[in-house]
């Protein structure tokens, strides 16, 4: 009977020494060994930098969340392995992992957008600087990229600091149909397809019809391109001339693109750095023009 007891205490002994060996002396608080983070091991490559969607915005930290796919290299379903007789089975990968960090914005943190270029046939082409940003230039639900001095497969916690933030560039093109407009007074109603942001592994949004007031100032530039003529087998065509508008050539019911000077996403009232009116208005002004005034009947 003593023989059972001691074996028993024996295998409880073992068992119990097994539980602590795998995981840490128990009711020790913060003094287990920390371990890395499961969620972004399956990533090969050193991570410094992630994309994700801004889901809560401090004063002083950001938190970011984003979908990761993940693409398996083809394997056998067993390895052998140095030992003769013994194989590992390799488990199937998820097909996606959602990481999500605290990210810290520290005193050194760059929070950079990209810069928005016009293509003007008129007037200089020059990029419009972006001003210096700030944490409450960033908004949830917007589309960030982190980049951090450390990788992120050693790292032991949720919490990073961002060494830079960069967000996605303004969406500042627009097109639509003019429903109403004053030419006195500098203004254009429109009525154009608001574009969907595009976010990381998530399908766009789409697009919704909304109406635009976009202001037309004396800096505003109103051209299109002359189509070219058809060339003449053996000539060399030649290329299309820059043809340049006022508001008032501009009537309701035409279509025209605006490239405005902020994000027409998230804004209604936009102002117009350049407009260009659509082939066809262009077509229909260039032969209203070439159209020969018959003179009056005697």
């Amino acid at each position: 009977m003593k023989k059972i007891v001691y074996s028993v205490i024996a295998v409880l002994l073992l068992a119990g020494g097994y539980f602590i060996f795998r995981n840490g002396v128990p009711f020790l608080g913060n003094k287990t060994t920390e371990t890395n983070l499961p969620d972004i091991l399956f990533l090969t490559s050193p991570v410094t930098e992630f994309t994700g969607k801004v889901d809560k915005v401090s004063d002083k930290a950001i938190w970011v969340s984003g979908k990761y796919s993940i693409t398996s290299v083809p394997t056998l379903p067993n390895n052998p392995t140095n030992v003769p007789g013994q194989v590992i089975t390799v488990p199937p990968l998820p097909p996606t992992k959602t990481l999500s960090y605290k990210v810290n914005i520290a005193s050194y943190t760059q929070i950079t957008r990209p810069d928005f270029t016009v293509v003007y046939l008129f007037n200089k082409n020059t990029p419009t600087p972006t001003p210096k940003l700030t944490v409450n230039d960033i908004k949830t639900g917007q589309v960030v990229t982190v980049s951090t001095t450390r990788d992120l497969r050693s790292n032991t916690s949720k919490e990073v600091e961002a060494y830079t933030i960069k967000l996605q560039p303004l969406m500042n093109k627009l097109t639509g149909k003019i429903t109403s407009i004053k030419s006195n007074e500098g203004m254009i109603i429109l009525k154009a397809m608001t574009p969907g942001r595009a976010l990381m592994n998530e399908p766009t949004s789409a697009p919704v019809e909304n109406e635009y007031a976009v202001s037309v100032t004396q800096a505003t530039e109103i051209s299109h391109l002359e189509p070219a003529d058809t060339a003449k087998t053996g000539t060399t065509p030649k290329p299309p001339k820059p043809v340049k508008y006022d508001i008032t050539d501009l009537k309701e019911g035409i279509q025209i693109t605006v490239y405005a000077d902020s994000d027409v996403i998230d804004n209604r009232k936009i102002k117009a750095l350049r407009i260009e009116p659509a082939a066809d208005f262009v077509s229909s002004k260039l032969s209203a023009s070439s159209t020969p005034t018959l003179p009056p009947k005697k």
